[in-house]
Parts: C-alpha cells; sequence; structure tokens
C-alpha cells in the first residue's frame, strides 16, 4: 500500500475562537454573535505561515476591512495585542501536526521495536546474513523495504520516541552517528567485498575509533559498565590503527528544518545510504552501529548528511473559518557542504563542540588516555623513546625505549641521522643493546659536541604488545659526548689531578684497607679549591658524568677522597655554593648550574633522620639529608644540591665485605632510595671513576734544606716527605700529618736510593743524622711512617748505607745495616737473626706482633759494634701517648729499662724541634 504524501488541514473556526475568547475573559452566560468578516473566502499559497504572510493574504481578499489585524486576531483566537504570539503559535499547531502525521519509524521495516532495537545495535538478520552465490540472502532483494519507503520521496519519517529503542532515546547532543566495521554486499557504491559470499569484508575506512564507553548504552553492550579500547597508536602498513571503519552523522538545531527532519535523516543515513546501497553493517563491539552521538563509539571523524525541504503551505478561507495546509514537495539529502560532522556541528550550533565524541585526525591517543585515566585510573601504555645517547667512542648511539621492541626496529632504513644545518650522519649498523629496549646504532664518526637529531620512520612496536606502537615521525636529540673532563668541563683546565679511583664492585675498606687510587703526576703543595668529577657508563642510562667543584673540605688533599676506616675522617652538612657541571638535564639544565650543596662522605652507617635540617630533606627516605651513625661500616660517599633537592652523585655500600655489590648513581634514583642506598647496582656500570682534583699550581721539586744539605751524599736528592716537628703524643695510626708529601705524584719505580733525616732540639742543642741507602720499595708511598694504610712491613738488611750526623761515631759509608718499619707491636726475640742483636732488649732485632706501637727505625751493623741510627717508636697508640724518638743508641734508662733502640723512653717532650724528613734520587 502506497501511502501519500502528508498533508494537514487546520481549522480555525470563528465560532470557537469567540467561546473561546469568551472562557479567557470571564464572561461565562454572555454570548456575542461573531459579525461576519470581511474578508472573503480564498485558498492560496503562502511561502511560510508568519505574520507578514497572513496579513497580505487577508489584505487582498479584504479591500474593505478597515483592519486585517483585527480580522487575523479574530482567526487566530486573541487580540491585536496579542497578534505576534498568537500568529507563532497557529502556525507552530500547524506544523507540529503536520510532524505528527509522519510515518512512524517502526512504519519502515515493519518489524516491531525489539527488531529496530536490535538493528541499531548491530543485529537481526538485516546485518548477520550473507548472500549466497544462488542468490539467497541478497540485502537488496531482502530490504526492499527500505527502497519502497525511500521512493516515498516527499514523505516526511518521524524521529522514534520508544524508550525501547535506547540507543537513539533521548538524544542530548543534536547529532547522531552510525560506525560500521563489515560490508556484506558487493557490486554496490563503497566496501571490499567483493563478491557474494563474501564474509564480513570490510568498509570504507573513514575514521579511526577511539573507545567505548559501554555505560553509555547498556542495552547495545549488554553490560553495566566497561570500556574497549580500539586506538592503536601505530598504524599498519596501509596506514590504518585499529582495522577499517565508517562513521557517518547528522544534526540538527533546535527547531531547525535538520531537527522536524531527523527521522527522515536516521532512515537515510542508517538504512538507505549505507545498508541499502553499501552494504555497510554491524556496530563496533561494546556500542550501538547507530545512535545518539553521546551513546557511540569516540571517533576521530564521520562523513555527514543534512536535508533540504520544500514545504508548500496552503491557506484557506472558507465560511469564515481560517485553515492551512502543508505539503512536502521535495525531501534533498546533502553532504553538509563538503564538512565532517564535526565541522558542520560547529557551524549548525554556532560553535557548538562535538570535541568529546569526534576528536580530529591523530586524537584518538589522548583522548583515550585521558578517558582512561579519569574513569579508571589507568595509564595506558605506550611506546616512546624515554632517552638517547650518544657513545663517548663518537661512533655509536643508544636508543632507549620504554619498553621492550620487536625485530621491526632493528631495520636500519627507520632511522636517519642529522646535525641542524641537515648535513646526514650515516648510519652503518643497528642491534639490540643489552636489553631489547634498547637499540644502538652504530655510526659514522661523529663530531664532538655536535648536536645530532635522530628521525625515526616506520612502524616500531612493542614486543609482548604490538599493537603498542611508537608515533609516526617520532625524532630525539643527542649531543655528541666525549670521555673524560678535559673536554666535557673546560673550567678543568684549572685543576690538577690528585686521584683517580675505577669504583670497585665489592670492596673492603674496613680498617687498615684504603682504596686503590691511581694518583696525579704532576705535584702541588697549596689549594683553594676541590673538585669531584664522577662518570658512569651503561646501558641503562648511557655515558653519565658531573663535575662538582667546591671550597677545600680539609687542608690536607687526601681528606678528600673516601673516608675509610683507617684515616679516620668524615664531613657532612650543608658547605655553602658549588659550581656543578653535567651532561645529565635533571641536574644541571642549562649543562651548568651553582647552587648550595650538603656533603655527606663517611665510614659509619647512616639513618634518614634529617638531624642536621637540611630544607626540604626527608625524615624517612635516604636523600639529601641523611644524619652519620656511630657505628656500622655501610660507607656514605655523597654530594647533593640544597638548591634542586636532588644527589648529584652517590657511592654508597664500600665499607666493609658484604653480600652484593656497591651502590652508584648520578642524580636521584629512578626507584628506591634518592641516593641510592640499598641499590646494590655497580654491576651495570662498564665505566665508572671517580676523579678528585684541586684547583693548584705546579709546585717544584725541594731539594735538602737542612743541616745536611752540605754533604755531598745530598746532591741529587729531593724531599718526598716531611713532618716540621712530631707532635709529643701523635697518634699516627690513621694518617700523618705531614706538611710536605709528595709520595703521591712520585711514579712508583722512577727513583733508585732513599734518605731519612732526622733532626732533634733541646736543651742541650741539636743533633742531626743522614742516612741514605738503595731503596728497598719502589712504591714512594710506603717510604713513609709505616702507618697501617700504608701496608709498609720491613725488617731487612741493606747494603751500602751511607750515614753522617754531627753527633760523635755515626758516621760512614758503605755500610751495612738494616731497617725495622711496621705499625704493630713487637717483642725483643731476634727471630731474624740481625748481626749484634740480643733477644732481651729492644734493638736491632726485634719481632714484629700484633698490637699498634709503631716502629720507624734504622740500624748499621758494621758500624763499631752495631747501633741504632735512629729511632721513631710509640706513635700510633692513641694521643694520649708520648712518642720515643733519638739519634744513635739510647743509652739512658726508661720506665722498662734502657733499650737501644728507645723502646718505652717516651722521650719526645724534652725535644723542642722533631723534624722529620724523607729523600729520594
Amino acid at each position: 500500500m502506497k501511502i501519500l504524501p502528508t498533508a494537514l488541514i487546520v481549522v480555525a473556526s470563528l465560532a470557537f475562537f469567540s467561546e473561546a475568547k469568551k472562557f479567557r475573559e470571564g464572561t461565562a452566560g454572555k454570548h456575542r454573535q461573531l459579525q461576519d468578516t470581511c474578508v472573503s473566502d480564498f485558498s492560496t499559497t503562502i511561502a511560510t505561515c508568519d505574520k507578514a504572510h497572513l496579513l497580505a493574504v487577508l489584505s487582498a481578499h479584504g479591500p474593505t476591512c478597515e483592519s486585517v489585524d483585527v480580522e487575523l486576531a479574530k482567526f487566530v483566537g486573541g487580540d491585536v495585542a496579542t497578534l505576534d504570539a498568537d500568529v507563532d503559535a497557529f502556525c507552530a499547531e500547524a506544523d507540529a501536526g503536520h510532524s505528527s502525521k509522519f510515518l512512524p519509524f517502526s512504519g519502515i521495516s515493519r518489524e516491531g521495536d525489539a527488531h529496530d532495537r536490535e538493528f541499531l545495535n548491530g543485529g537481526t538478520f538485516w546485518n548477520e546474513q550473507i548472500e549466497m552465490a544462488d542468490g539467497l540472502y541478497k540485502l537488496q532483494s531482502d530490504l526492499y523495504r527500505v527502497l519502497e519507503v525511500d521512493q516515498m520521496s516527499t514523505t516526511g519519517i518521524a524521529w522514534p520516541t520508544s524508550a525501547n529503542l535506547f540507543s537513539v532515546y533521548e538524544c542530548t547532543k543534536n547529532a547522531a552517528m552510525c560506525c560500521y566495521v563489515s560490508d556484506r554486499q558487493s557490486s554496490d557504491l563503497g566496501g571490499t567485498c567483493a563478491g557474494p559470499g563474501c564474509f564480513f569484508a570490510e568498509p570504507e575506512d573513514n575514521t579511526d575509533i577511539c573507545y567505548v564507553d559501554m555505560a553509555r548504552d547498556p542495552y547495545a553492550s549488554r553490560v553495566k559498565d566497561g570500556a574497549a579500547v580500539y586506538d592503536k597508536v601505530t598504524p599498519d602498513d596501509e596506514g590504518i590503527a585499529e582495522g577499517k571503519a565508517h562513521c557517518h552523522g547528522f544534526a540538527w538545531a533546535d527547531g531547525d528544518i535538520n531537527e522536524k527532519y531527523k527521522g527522515n535523516l536516521l532512515f537515510q543515513v542508517a538504512m538507505k545510504q549505507n545498508l541499502y546501497d553499501k552494504g555497510y553493517v554491524q556496530n563496533v563491539p561494546g556500542a550501538p552501529m547507530c545512535g545518539c552521538i553521546e551513546k557511540m563509539p569516540v571517533v576521530s571523524k564521520a562523513a555527514c548528511t543534512d536535508v533540504s525541504v520544500t514545504e508548500q503551505w496552503t491557506a484557506s478561507l472558507t465560511a469564515g473559518a481560517l485553515s492551512l495546509n502543508i505539503d512536502i514537495t521535495d525531501i534533498t539529502y546533502n553532504d553538509c557542504g563538503g564538512k565532517d560532522l564535526a565541522q558542520h556541528y560547529s557551524v549548525l550550533l554556532g560553535g557548538g563542540s562535538l570535541a568529546s565524541y569526534v576528536v580530529g585526525e591523530g586524537g584518538c591517543e589522548q583522548s583515550t588516555t585521558e578517558f582512561l585515566t579519569e574513569k579508571y585510573g589507568i595509564t595506558r601504555s605506550t611506546l616512546t623513546i624515554a632517552e638517547t645517547y650518544g657513545h663517548p667512542t663518537q661512533a655509536a648511539v643508544s636508543i632507549i625505549f620504554n619498553s621492550e621492541v620487536a625485530e621491526s626496529a632493528l631495520d636500519i632504513a627507520k632511522y636517519t641521522i642529522a646535525d641542524s644545518g641537515g648535513a646526514a650522519l650515516g648510519v652503518t649498523g643497528v642491534s639490540y643493546g643489552s636489553s631489547k629496549n634498547i637499540v644502538v646504532l652504530e655510526t659514522d664518526p661523529q663530531t664532538f659536541g655536535v648536536a645530532y637529531t635522530i628521525s625515526v620512520t616506520g612502524s616500531i612496536v612493542k614486543l609482548v604488545a604490538p599493537m603498542i606502537g611508537l608515533a609516526e615521525n617520532t625524532s630525539a636529540d643527542f649531543v655528541v659526548t666525549t670521555y673524560g673532563y678535559e673536554k666535557n668541563v673546560p673550567a678543568s683546565a684549572e685543576y690538577l689531578l690528585y686521584a683517580d679511583l675505577d669504583l670497585p664492585l665489592s670492596p673492603n675498606y674496613n680498617y687498615p684497607n684504603i682504596p686503590d687510587y691511581s694518583y696525579g703526576t704532576v705535584p702541588f703543595d697549596e689549594f683553594d679549591r676541590v673538585a669531584y668529577f664522577m662518570e658512569l657508563e651503561s646501558e641503562t642510562f648511557g655515558h653519565q658524568w658531573v663535575w662538582v667543584d667546591l671550597d677545600p673540605l680539609s687542608d690536607k688533599i687526601n681528606k678528600h677522597g673516601l673516608p675509610v676506616d683507617v684515616l679516620d675522617f668524615h664531613h657532612e652538612g650543608a658547605k655553602g655554593p658549588a659550581n656543578i657541571v653535567s651532561n645529565q638535564p635533571n641536574i644541571a639544565p642549562e649543562g651548568s648550574v651553582t647552587e648550595d650543596i650538603n656533603v655527606e662522605m663517611w665510614y659509619k652507617d647512616y639513618s634518614t633522620f634529617n638531624t642536621l635540617g637540611i630544607p626540604g630533606a626527608s625524615p624517612s627516605t635516604f636523600d639529601f639529608g641523611d644524619v652519620r651513625s656511630s657505628s656500622g661500616n655501610y660507607g656514605s660517599f655523597q654530594i647533593h644540591s640544597i638548591t634542586s633537592k636532588s644527589t648529584l652523585f652517590a657511592f654508597n655500600r664500600w665499607g666493609a665485605t658484604r653480600s652484593g655489590v656497591t651502590d652508584i648513581g648520578i642524580g636521584n634514583s629512578p626507584e628506591g632510595q634518592p641516593d641510592w642506598t640499598f641499590e646494590k647496582n655497580a654491576e651495570q656500570y662498564s665505566l665508572k671513576k671517580l676523579s678528585i682534583l684541586a684547583r693548584a699550581s705546579q709546585s717544584v721539586q725541594a731539594g735538602v734544606s737542612n743541616f745536611a744539605s752540605t754533604l755531598p751524599d745530598a746532591e741529587g736528592y729531593h724531599l718526598l716527605y716531611s713532618i716540621d716537628n712530631i707532635a709529643n703524643r701523635p697518634n699516627y695510626r690513621s694518617n700523618v700529618p705531614y706538611d710536605y708529601d709528595h709520595s703521591i705524584f712520585t711514579e712508583t719505580g722512577s727513583f733508585e736510593r732513599v734518605a731519612y733525616y732526622l733532626e732533634l732540639t733541646s736543651s742541650t742543642g741539636t743533633e742531626w743524622i743522614w742516612v741514605s741507602m738503595p731503596t728497598f720499595t719502589p712504591d714512594a708511598k710506603m717510604l713513609g711512617v709505616p702507618i697501617m694504610s700504608s701496608k709498609a712491613v720491613f725488617q731487612e738488611t741493606i747494603n751500602d748505607m751511607n750515614v753522617y750526623s754531627n753527633r760523635e761515631g755515626l758516621e760512614g759509608t758503605g755500610l751495612e745495616g738494616g731497617i725495622e718499619f711496621w705499625p704493630n707491636s713487637y717483642t725483643t726475640a731476634d727471630a731474624s737473626g740481625m748481626p749484634g742483636a740480643v733477644d732481651n732488649l729492644y734493638d736491632m732485632g726485634d719481632t714484629m706482633t700484633t698490637g699498634n706501637y709503631g716502629s720507624m727505625q734504622l740500624h748499621a751493623h758494621t758500624l763499631g759494634h752495631g747501633v741504632q741510627l735512629l729511632s721513631f717508636n710509640r706513635w700510633a697508640r692513641s694521643s694520649t701517648d708520648r712518642c720515643d724518638i733519638g739519634i744513635g743508641s739510647n743509652t739512658k734508662t726508661g720506665s722498662q729499662g734502657s733499650h737501644p733502640d728507645w723502646t718505652s723512653m717516651q722521650n719526645c717532650e724534652q725535644y723542642t724541634v722533631k723534624k722529620l724528613q724523607i729523600f729520594i734520587k
């Protein structure tokens, strides 16, 4: 049965309006007969229904009327004072009546609400059947009803108002959309279905599906709440991220023609243009196939259709009654002027936005991430370049991704490198680093200090989640670096090296061990500033370095190294401003900065309590405000920035042998304790080096300047150590406070002879002795006072000994003698069989035991019957013990008798000058 175009006649009865007016005026019982109108009967078309057009018609057919306004007021049931509003209501009633006669949406399929609901949700046989080769289930044959309705070209279609059709029920955003993921029909206007029997081919792709919030339409998703994410960051070879999909929508403004005919638009978009003409079917899982925009998937884009309708209004006056008739003469569907749905919506609604639903090209990643975070607190997985660093070899660069990447990342063609001027740097190889989140590019030779940009093209995806990939056209910069401080820190030119230390994995710096430093070769004495340079290299963090120069922490350069147990010193607390230079942006964003620092250098354990009140430090984590304990041996060597509240460098867990390895880091630790405590990560570094420097001038090597300086034997010697005046109660167990110490600057094996000079002044005068001999060790650091940390223990015979003194009987050349150097205690037993020694006296043939008395003695076996030459004992006990010291053999009686080597004499206080010097040549 053909449904005729809808037409509505609205009859305005003068008698009705008269009665209505009397009721409004409250004149019940008073009846006034309406006089005949002065307007003659007519029937004519008008462009539209409004006051102007109706007055024009009445004027044309009521030439004798005194006022057509009064006449029109009679017909529309009001008076002249409210004529504008009354006419608008009269026309609106006619228009609403016209709309009420539209074809119900349910009249399209004639299958009922359940069918229509499931069709809009992507189901029913309309969506699900597959066309067979024998013609069975041919869509355009089975859906002849869609063609029939479309051919009713001047029929209005009502918008479905049943709550059963929830996907299109009460659209609050004035827009609706359909999204299709399959094509079930061949030989039509779109899609990829190639012939009968195609099993749900793909539609023409015009959008990216971002995500579905299933709570928006639980009837379509069949769950109360949930989410489905379809956005894939990295496209496949065809540039499609989540698979092909097609979205198409329409919009309306309140009261406009698109709103009145939005039922027609829903029919065209959902059934005619996409289903019937193109064979597009099936919904994005979790969402309706067609529905209000706020119930649909969030997408990047959608095609758009709008409508233009020609309506013919006929106004008629017959027997005192005014009537309106509306005929539809044409309905045309357009493409929104070439605009997509979001653009059309913005224009139609005067700047309105669909940005929450149609996010634009490339907008899926951000919108999906924000949705997951806001609704579920989920941080979305991404693939990014976390860091790039050039190898100091200047022939490779590492790219560190935030996750392991698939082997597609090893395609050399995906990488190009160029400097800021566009000059290309050749990539010659690519491989995984130590793990699969690191890709190492081998390159042509790089130029130190130049900034290069790595550009990545093509698909690089996660290893375990290949749907997550690197954003297209990702790039990252790196600056070519090199090893050491000489080029990286220009200010280092003012500094001289004190010592380098290759940081060990598992050291034992318990008493009496000291670090195995490599010392500088340029000697210096006074200095006004010190610097630390830590340099690390790993595949996790790349090549890292930091330089910190500051005011001296001590006037002794050896108290700027690791404060190991035997050296018995520590540094802690705020130390004023320091100059910081680093290749780590989190430390020095502009490359260098001056900030207040806190120093934490000690051998002991430590706790998190911020006892010193370092601003911003935490009392509960190990950071830049810890406190040294009174016991333990964990060990801390850290400098922090108080200004930026960060660790500059840290070397911990070195105090004693422990299970595991040391803690090392530059900057704050990304995990665990900020100052790297308990990290036990030293094994990850292929380079881990600490340099200690001083701002100083090279010193001239001192010669012999004492009473022996005129001796021919003193010619060619230069000073190695000097204690200008030994303390009466020295405590040299851990450290000797030399006034001059060039031992660290003396290359091992660079000298052949050593000379010892002792000068003593008392109330009776000054006596001195010079003893030279072939060196008994090639290491200059073992020629001084033999403290525990020097590991100097010598008891042996020496030949070719030369002795000079102002004391009678102590002179001779080419002598045979001996030495007893050790930090320990000793007994009188002559275990080594030294000539002239006896077992019941401390002399030239004692035996070292445990304890910490200390002996530094030289003897001459062939001078007379054997004599002591110089003795310095009892220097390793405590600061309350007086030392033993003497030139020649002791003939005096002490607290434990008269011992030739001055043991137990405790006589240091009788001398006002006690100068000990050591020379080499």
